[in-house]
């Protein structure tokens, strides 16, 4: 079976939040580093600031440091009365989808977000408290394209998203640890999702014919209405992180030494 890690935040403050919580906490660190901007240039903050603040940085820590395991399961359609779907050739419909330890299905392209979103988050993080784990030239590219290549900016929002004093207060222990590897996954990971979208098209089909089936032979197959597969693509879809030139802030992974 060919699995797919990929480290995403899946969970915020306990492991026992609702699964909506997540989705909004997500969002909110993906722009954490506007917000921050705002801060620096408007130094005198409310005390509800400074807790929304905290509140980002935690929601960054969780997007940097917490896993999530995802396998491309070969899916079989089904109607609502539980028979196979066909082509206009007779054979049964079915497409390989990457589908989440949670039993969520994501497309590739809103895995690459949630990719970026942990990419970046970890990636500041470790600038800030983490030494020399992380090459500078890299985090600032990725910082800076989420800025529109705002290199001046880039730097503005680095010094305003809390600093290490405040990422200290909420960091816990083995966090940097689990940071470092999770970014070693995502090295791992951009190459093994090239591979798979070199397969497969965005509804998860064999692009033509001469496409080698090998690497995914052996993966789980299942069953499943076709319109609730349809649905739960469109959840992931709609509730992934808010994060723009996803490609540009994935392309610092190479940067990474």
């Amino acid at each position: 079976m060919r699995s797919l890690v990929i480290a995403l935040a899946m969970a915020f403050g306990t492991s026992t939040v609702s699964a909506q919580s997540f989705f909004d906490k997500v969002k909110k660190a993906a722009s954490t580093v506007v917000n921050a901007t705002t801060s620096t240039e408007n130094s005198a903050e409310s005390s509800d600031d400074q807790q929304q603040s905290e509140e980002e940085l935690k929601g960054m820590v969780s997007a940097a440091t917490l896993p999530l395991n995802l396998d491309v399961v070969k899916v079989y359609a089904e109607d609502d009365s539980g028979n196979r779907l066909k082509n206009d050739d007779g054979t049964d419909k079915y497409s390989y989808r990457l589908r989440g330890d949670d039993g969520k299905f994501y497309d590739a392209n809103v895995a690459k977000k949630y990719m970026a979103a942990s990419w970046k988050a970890g990636g500041m993080i470790l600038a800030k408290v983490g030494g020399g784990a992380v090459a500078g030239a890299a985090v600032n590219a990725g910082v800076a394209a989420l800025l529109g290549g705002d290199v001046k900016k880039a730097a503005i929002t680095g010094a305003a998203t809390g600093g290490a004093a405040g990422l200290l207060k909420v960091l816990q222990d083995g966090d940097i640890k689990k940071i470092k590897e999770n970014r070693s996954t995502l090295k791992d990971l951009k190459k093994k999702l090239a591979e798979y979208q070199k397969s497969f098209t965005e509804e998860g089909l064999p692009r033509d014919a001469s496409v080698d089936l090998t690497p995914w032979e052996g993966c789980e197959e299942i069953a499943m209405v076709d319109t609730e597969l349809m649905e739960k693509l469109a959840e992931t879809a709609k509730n992934a992180p808010d994060v723009e030139n996803v490609d540009d802030i994935l392309a610092g992974i190479d940067d990474e030494a």
